[in-house]
């Protein structure tokens, strides 16, 4: 129990996880649109890390005739189940620093909040720049002919949600991750209310703008 002149500090590894797992979350906001289905399937026991096999789910779209109609064939469709595996990534995120006796004993006044917070925006940035790198990676959709404008940042960003949900995307499941760029686009446009303006401080603890799902890349992304 590392003790400072009027303060004593009463901690251990695991106290110190929990906390550090907490902050990490409040910091993440890609990583918070990351699905988690498969996590205990690569922390099963004796099979932990092996590649996981994942099937996208079939999209069907209904059809109708003529409720007195006899004679046109019912149209089937096909159950045509695709996939990819999924590999867990072997490296490790983390942020380590030494403390000193004069750390432990003059220096420190709240380990949270001068240790482990830095610690865990670290991991937590670092973790965004990845996310936001692969989603950069990822190739455009193919039959969408839409042009971006600065000036007119809505007009592509109908667009896009219309090529989505055309697609059989959920609305719930659509999100828009924007740049310091495009963001300032929108601003500029007025087609979104700054944050600063809004009355409400639910945008700056959720990582959103408004009620729009607009979330800001990392810097740099």
């Amino acid at each position: 129990m590392p003790t400072t002149t009027g303060h004593t500090f009463d901690y251990d590894a695991p106290q110190v996880a929990t906390v550090a797992a907490k902050l990490v979350q409040e910091d993440s906001f890609l990583s918070a649109l990351v699905g988690h289905d498969y996590v205990d399937e690569f922390l099963a026991p004796g099979t932990a890390g092996r590649p996981i096999k994942i099937k996208y789910p079939t999209i069907l779209f209904a059809r109708a005739r003529a409720i007195d109609d006899v004679t046109t064939n019912i149209e089937l469709d096909a159950i045509a189940e695709s996939g990819t595996t999924l590999n867990l990534s072997k490296s490790m995120v983390y942020s380590a620093v030494p403390l000193s006796e004069a750390d432990l004993n003059l220096n420190l006044r709240d380990v949270s909040s001068q240790i482990i917070r830095p610690q865990a925006a670290a991991i937590a940035d670092d973790i965004e720049h990845r996310l936001a790198t692969a989603l950069l990676a990822v190739p455009e959709p193919t039959g969408f002919t839409a042009v971006y404008s600065a000036a007119d940042p809505a007009k592509y960003l109908v667009a896009l949600r219309k090529h989505l949900r055309d697609n059989g995307i959920p609305q719930g499941n659509i999100n828009l991750v924007v740049g310091t760029g495009i963001y300032a686009d929108f601003l500029n446009a007025k087609a979104i209310t700054d944050v600063s303006q809004s009355g409400s401080t639910n945008a700056l603890r959720e990582g959103q703008v408004g009620n729009r799902p607009i979330y800001m890349a990392p810097a740099g992304a």
